[in-house]
């Protein structure tokens, strides 16, 4: 009785530019993708993540821009941008030297995090303050550092008050790939969010970072969906810290092979409930069947911490396997 059928308007967009201006105007639906899309992505296997709104890029030196944003959450299938969620900011990026790039962001997203997460406050208003620097120096090696700060107001409902937001999080990465005809590279991460389990204090201090942009941190399962934490049961796992580790290689030229464990660890808990969230061991085959056409497949498994047996008396693992066609044009 109901019709499965959709289809999604992803972009639609007008673009002025003038070659002898370094001004650009994007205004139409859109995505924003910046850096390594830690913060801010573009659409990820699952949920689209679009923006109704207009994007103002100024080019004022060859190794600097800035791009100024405003766009409204597009609600995909609905095809609607509400005033809520909303976000509004600057994106700059500087080339320091070849091959490495420091970028300063500053954004205020208006009840964004609320509209994501069924478990906050009412009433945020939230602002983020991130810088990030990444490259490669000398050959082989890369590396990532991406420090946030957020601050702003939320409202308490119990306690009829409204508590300030005071939270940071970030990721620091950092790989080697190795000379050799298989192009062998190991990498390794840490990435973390503040959490906040005291309700009385009148400070929020829960990170909120990523929305709904599939960043690999988090592993493929996304039983962990993002830094902010996960909540089982009545017991809130407030704030996630994450240890990553992984190897990826081209077996032949036509298929390449990438192995990544991840150790989650929450950052506050409640009183008696463990602190260990569980790991996660992601295998993922990339099969290049034709010039633009791929074959992914994967095999996950979740191993759930003694935080699950705390929570809700439960130690059952999760697995999560797909295969995939990706074409590229």
């Amino acid at each position: 009785h109901n019709d499965y059928s959709k289809m999604n308007l992803y972009q639609a967009y007008l673009e002025l530019f003038n070659e002898d201006m370094p001004i650009n105007l994007k205004i139409g639906r859109q995505d924003f993708c910046y850096g390594s899309t830690f913060f801010l992505g573009s659409n990820d296997f699952y949920d689209g993540l679009t923006w109704d709104g207009g994007k103002l890029k100024i080019s004022l030196l060859d190794n600097f821009w800035i791009d100024l944003i405003a766009g409204r959450y597009v609600k995909l299938n609905k095809h609607t941008s509400d005033r809520e969620p909303a976000l509004y900011g600057a994106y700059s990026s500087y080339e320091l030297v070849e091959n490495i790039d420091t970028d300063l962001y500053f954004f205020y997203h208006k009840g964004g995090f609320k509209f994501f997460h069924t478990d906050l406050p009412d009433s945020p208003r939230w602002f983020t303050l991130g810088a990030r620097l990444a490259g490669k120096i000398k050959e082989g090696f890369d590396f990532e550092i991406e420090p946030l700060y957020q601050f702003g107001r939320i409202d308490n409902p119990e306690r009829q008050e409204r508590d300030t937001i005071t939270a940071y999080g970030g990721h620091i990465e950092a790989g080697y790939t190795f000379k050799s005809e298989h192009k062998p590279r190991v990498f390794s991460a840490y990435a973390f969010g503040s959490g906040d389990n005291d309700t009385a204090d009148k400070k929020y201090q829960e990170f909120h970072g990523n929305i709904y942009n599939d960043n690999y941190l988090v592993g493929d399962t996304s039983l962990i969906p993002d830094l902010s934490g996960i909540t089982v049961g009545s017991s809130r796992a407030s704030g996630i810290h994450i240890l990553v580790t992984g190897l990826s290689m081209d077996i032949n030229p036509k298929l390449n092979l990438n192995l990544d464990y991840h150790y989650f660890l929450a950052d506050k808990t409640p009183l008696g409930v463990s602190k260990n969230v569980g790991s996660e061991l992601n295998l993922i085959f990339t099969y290049k069947l034709f010039y633009d056409i791929n074959i992914i497949a994967s095999a996950n498994r979740f191993f759930t911490g003694k935080f699950f047996k705390d929570a809700i008396d439960s130690d059952k693992d999760s697995s999560y396997f797909y295969i995939q066609t990706q074409i590229e044009f």
